[in-house]
Order: C-alpha cells, then structure tokens, then sequence
C-alpha cells in the first residue's frame, strides 16, 4: 500500500540560499525534531550529488534504527530526491522542490512512502506512522521559518 505525504513552505529568501541549506547535509540534524535522535553516520565531507549516498540512524519507539539514502535525482538549485536504500520503510522517496516566485520561494516536500506488514500497513500509518511524520514535517516547518525569518530580519 502506497502512501503520499505533501508539503508546501514559503520563505522569503532567494533560490540559491534556500537550496543550499537543504543540500547541506549538516542541516538535517537541525531540522529533524530531537526525539528522533538523529545522527549522521557518514563520514565527512558530505557532497551532496546524484548517487551520493549517505548513512544516518534515527530512534523509534526506543529502538536505533538505521537508515541509507541515495541521491537519485539532483538539479540546483530546483530540485533533489532522496531514496531510502536501506531502513524503516520499504519504500521512501523524498523530492525537494524549490519553485522560485518574484517574492518568495516555495518548498515542496513530496514524501511517496511504503510500509512493512501487507495487510496492517494501512492501519500502522493511520494510526502511528501518518502522525509521526506529520510531527516531525511540522518542526521542520517551524525551524526553517525561523532560520530563514532570522537572516532576512538581519539584512
């Protein structure tokens, strides 16, 4: 069972700054809410580009969980997608949008996700895992209003 998460964040900087800090692998652990306990475990530099792949482990009901991910698309300062190679889902696609506007810049988050478990996996996402990701999309959400309001309230 397939399963679509969707998000639209506007700020107000330009192109290149804001897909800079998303490709900025750094940025992750900013953005990821502290009771994943998210840690990169790829070693440095991270050079964001099609095929890089890079290691992180993430906590989950108490449990460190690994995760892989690839790089399967990447087009600055536009657009990159991220699959899950190895890790909690059977399938995860993440595509990164920036659509540049006169005054504004939209994000797009496009998350296509499957889980384990044929028959209970539509269950498991309505009750546990739709909820989860929509907690930790809305501290993203609030951390990158808050990076991106603080440098425009600077300039």
């Amino acid at each position: 069972m397939k399963f679509h998460l969707y998000r639209e964040q506007k700020v107000y900087n330009n192109i290149s700054e804001v897909f800079a800090f998303f490709e900025n692998v750094e940025n992750l652990e900013k953005i990821t809410p502290p009771w994943l306990n998210f840690k990169i475990l790829s070693k440095k530099p991270y050079i964001v580009k099609k095929n890089a792949e890079f290691d992180y482990s993430i906590k989950i009901l108490g449990f460190r969980i690994k995760w892989k991910s690839i790089i399967s698309d990447y087009n600055p300062p536009h657009k990159f997608t991220d699959i899950q190679v190895n890790g909690p889902y059977k399938k995860w696609c993440h595509t990164h949008l920036f659509k540049e506007f006169p005054d504004h810049i939209l994000i797009v988050d496009s998350v296509e996700y499957e889980l384990y478990g044929k028959f209970l996996a539509g269950l498991v996402n309505k009750i546990f895992v739709q909820r989860k990701l929509n907690d930790i999309f809305n501290y993203r959400k609030l951390i990158i209003q808050k990076t991106f309001n603080k440098k425009n309230a600077e300039q």
